[in-house]
């Protein structure tokens, strides 16, 4: 069986790591409009700098470690491969828990906050400015490895998504692509989306639904 599991934010959120939309997430003294748009460096260029390099920082200095959902997850990887599947796994969270619990290529779409690949050029009072920011989608944005996302999606018998709103745009076109190209469909989040293109909705935690769905499929 070849599997393709999507994991959103709910994941992370189980390790402790805030979320940039919730009440004390890393949005709460800062404007998403700026800090997370194309240009909004342009508006206010010290805000958006500030956000970033702290949001950085923060990560780093709090060692978050990956959960058992995290964990299962590689695990099952390694299993599918084993037993002559294909296993994909694409991911919005812009951590590295993935990779630290031991998946081989996470599909990061919206893209690393570890790394400093994103160089913006900017023009103070005439003067040539550079900054190298992390490597992250900004909204405006497109999506990364967008080829290898629809491949994973193409290739699945199943696909499940894990603690994701799925609220951003074009993650609900994924589902109905996945759903359209054959897949048994599975969501797991405690607050259920309501989407109609899930076969199956398990209304638990990363960490409680991963182990079951794991387990099941196992059986």
């Amino acid at each position: 069986m070849n599997v393709t599991i999507f994991t959103g934010a709910g994941v992370s959120a189980e390790s402790g790591v805030p979320t940039f939309r919730d009440a004390d997430g890393l949005w709460k003294e800062f404007d998403p409009n700026i800090v997370s748009s194309v240009g909004g460096w342009e508006e206010n260029l010290q805000m958006f700098m500030e956000f970033w390099d702290n949001a950085k920082g923060y990560l780093e200095s709090h060692e978050f470690k990956p959960n058992k959902a995290h964990q299962i997850i590689a695990e099952w990887e390694q299993k599918c491969l084993s037993q002559g599947g294909k296993f994909n796994l694409i991911t919005t969270n812009v951590d590295n828990l993935h990779e630290v619990a031991g998946s081989s290529d996470p599909i990061k779409i919206h893209g690393d906050i570890m790394s400093r690949g994103r160089e913006l050029e900017y023009e103070i009072d005439g003067h040539p400015f550079s900054w190298h920011m992390p490597d992250v989608v900004l909204f405006g944005d497109m999506k990364k490895r967008q080829e290898d996302m629809w491949r994973a999606v193409r290739e699945a018998d199943l696909f499940v998504v894990i603690g994701s709103s799925l609220s951003i745009g074009g993650d609900s076109a994924i589902i109905y692509n996945a759903k359209d190209q054959g897949a048994k469909t599975v969501e797991i989040n405690p607050n259920p989306t309501g989407h109609p293109a899930f076969d199956m909705v398990i209304p638990k935690p990363a960490t409680i639904g991963v182990s079951e769905i794991y387990t099941m499929m196992a059986a």
